[in-house]
């Protein structure tokens, strides 16, 4: 079991429409995926401990800042979970997020769509934590990117899909 799955347990779940058992395999080799490749960027970048993070949006990146150097990656948005509210919003679903970055969450739903999978068609749905980084590393998975990182804002936790790291040192 992968460290999201230490952090979240893996308790009984009630699959939604479409949800096969070969779906269940997929959401789990996209976990443990995620878990490799998330344990790589804290290593090899340090991303989990970087001073600041920012959502350049007009540039489709992210970048991260630490006292000696700046890492920048592509960037795109999966969706939201909201702590409050307890529910999962994909970015393709959100007016606030411009469409250049909620084109991997499209991808999934485009998926979704195919393989008849309720919860990646559904705009909004109640969701817990654990779920919302099964559709972040679903998201990850199915779009080919370096891993995900979770940004707070206030009650909402955003769940972006990264691209390559660049790692530029500071002078």
């Amino acid at each position: 079991m992968g460290l999201l799955g230490k952090l979240f347990g893996s308790g009984p779940k009630t699959p939604s429409a479409g949800e096969t058992p070969e779906f269940q395999a997929l959401i789990q080799r996209s976990l443990d995926h995620l878990d490799r490749q998330n344990r790589h960027l804290a290593e090899q970048v340090g991303i989990g401990g970087a001073d600041r993070w920012d959502l350049d949006a007009s540039a489709e990146k992210m970048v991260f800042t630490f006292a000696d150097k700046i890492v920048e990656a592509p960037v795109q948005i999966a969706g939201s979970f909201d702590s409050r509210s307890e529910t999962w919003q994909w970015a393709w679903s959100n007016a606030s997020i411009p469409r250049a970055l909620a084109l991997h969450a499209e991808y999934v739903r485009a998926f979704g769509k195919e393989k008849g999978i309720a919860r990646l068609t559904e705009r909004k749905w109640p969701a817990t934590e654990e779920q919302a980084w099964e559709m972040a590393a679903l998201a990850n998975h199915l779009n080919g990117t370096e891993g995900v990182y979770r940004g707070p804002s206030g009650t909402v936790q955003i769940f972006f899909t990264l691209g390559k790291p660049e790692t530029l040192q500071l002078a």
